[in-house]
């Protein structure tokens, strides 16, 4: 299978960013790496310090 382009994969992080500051603000930050054709999201980190 192919792997995700950058283009995509710097999007995909771009648009999740977005989607949860407006939508999750009690997340500090969304991670997002990908490996061959998957991509993997995760936040754990949320904005008050706690995991």
């Amino acid at each position: 299978m192919p792997a995700i382009p950058e283009s995509i994969k710097t999007s995909l992080a771009q648009r999740l960013g977005e989607h949860a500051r407006a939508n999750r603000p009690q997340l500090a930050q969304v991670y997002v790496r990908s490996r061959a054709q998957f991509a993997y999201v995760e936040s754990s980190t949320l904005a008050n310090g706690c995991r």
